[in-house]
C-alpha cells in the first residue's frame, strides 16, 4: 500500500514560488528523506504533505486520506517540526499524557506509552520537570515522543529547522531507524544534512530553490548521475599507475569484480601493501554532484516553465 502520495504539489506566496510541482509516492514501511540546502522548499513540502499548510496547486494523501482531512490524517500520522508546540508549564510526561488524551487513550495506557518513549529517547529522568526548563535537545526529543504517543503509522519529522545538537540528532536518528525497521513505522524526514538522510532513509527527494532535482533510491539516483567507485591501497612504496590521495593510492573501477584482479596485479608487482579496500560513492557525494549540476543549468523564473513528470519511489 502507498503510505504517501504527492501529485503536483506546489506553493506560492505573494507571487513568489517556493516549491515547484512535486510528484512522488512512497510505500508503507519505507523511509524517505526530503533533502536540500536552506530555502530549498523541503520544510514547505513536508508541511503540505502533513496537512499543516495547503498547497497552491496539486494534492497529497497519506494512506489514501487527503491531507485536507487533517482530523482523520492525524489519527494515522504523527508530526514533529520546529513549530510543534509543547505546553511549557506542564511536565514532560504530562505533556505526553495530555496529547494522548486527545486521541482517546486512557490515562494509564498513556502513562505506560509515555514512559516507554521517554526511556527509549533518554529523557525519562526529566519526566517531572516542566518543559519550559528543558534544553533545546530535550525539547526535540520530547517532540518526537509527542508525535509518536498515539502509535501512528507514518511520522513526518522536520530535522532541518530545529536546534538539535549532534548528540540529540544521533539519538533521534538511531531511535527512528529502530522504529522503522522493527515496528514498520513509515518515515518522511526533511533535512539539510545528507549524512543524516543516508543513515536513516532509503529513498530521497532532492530539492534546490524549490525545484525537484531527483527522486528515488540511492541506486536510482546514482544511475542518473554516475560517480566512480575506487579501488584503494596503502603501500610502503609508490604504486605505479595509481593516483595518490592522501595516504592511499587509488584507481577508479567500473565494477567491484575488477578489484581482485587489480589487487593480484599490484601484489605480484612487488608492492608491500598495508591495506586494500573498495570505496564506493556516498550519498553526500551524490547529493553534492546533483546540486552542482543544477547550478550549471539556467534557472527559469516561473512555475509554468517546469513540466510535472510523475515519479514513483519504488
Amino acid at each position: 500500500m502507498q503510505a504517501l502520495e504527492a501529485q503536483g504539489i506546489s506553493k506560492t506566496y505573494q507571487n513568489n514560488t517556493v516549491l515547484l510541482p512535486l510528484d512522488f509516492s512512497l510505500r508503507e514501511g519505507s523511509s524517505l528523506a526530503i533533502v536540500g540546502p536552506r530555502k530549498s522548499g523541503k520544510t514547505t513540502a513536508l508541511k503540505i504533505l502533513s496537512g499543516m499548510i495547503a498547497p497552491t496547486r496539486g494534492k497529497s494523501s497519506a494512506f489514501e486520506i487527503s491531507a485536507k482531512e487533517t482530523r482523520n490524517l492525524y489519527k494515522l500520522c504523527g508530526v514533529s517540526t520546529a513549530d510543534t508546540n509543547l505546553f511549557p508549564f506542564l511536565s514532560g510526561v504530562d505533556n505526553l499524557i495530555l496529547i494522548a488524551s486527545l486521541y482517546g487513550i486512557e490515562k494509564n495506557a498513556a502513562h505506560q506509552k509515555a514512559s516507554e518513549l521517554m526511556k527509549d529517547l533518554g529523557i525519562w529522568e526529566k519526566r517531572e520537570q516542566k518543559t519550559a526548563e528543558y534544553t533545546p535537545d530535550e525539547k526535540a526529543l520530547l517532540s518526537i515522543a509527542r508525535a509518536l504517543i498515539h502509535e501512528p503509522k507514518l511520522l513526518f519529522y522536520d530535522q532541518s529547522g530545529g536546534e538539535e545538537t549532534e548528540k540529540s540528532t544521533r539519538i533521534i536518528g538511531e531511535f527512528l531507524r529502530r522504529q522503522n525497521e522493527e515496528k514498520g513505522l513509515t518515515l518522511c524526514v526533511a533535512t539539510a544534512d545528507p549524512d543524516f538522510a543516508e543513515a536513516l532513509c532509503v529513498e530521497y527527494v532532492i530539492l534546490d530553490r524549490g525545484k525537484c532535482l531527483g527522486v528515488g533510491s540511492f541506486d536510482t539516483l546514482l544511475r542518473e548521475h554516475p560517480l566512480p567507485t575506487y579501488a584503494r591501497f596503502q603501500s610502503a612504496s609508490p604504486i605505479e599507475g595509481l593516483q595518490r590521495s592522501g595516504t592511499w593510492y587509488e584507481q577508479a573501477i567500473e565494477r567491484r569484480e575488477e578489484f581482485p584482479q587489480l589487487l593480484r596485479k599490484i601484489v605480484f608487482g612487488g608492492a608491500d601493501l598495508y591495506a586494500a579496500e573498495i570505496r564506493e560513492p556516498t550519498f553526500r557525494e551524490l547529493y553534492e554532484k546533483i546540486l552542482e549540476e543544477n547550478k550549471k543549468e539556467e534557472i527559469l523564473p516561473s512555475e509554468a516553465a517546469y513540466e510535472t513528470v510523475p515519479q514513483a519511489v519504488q
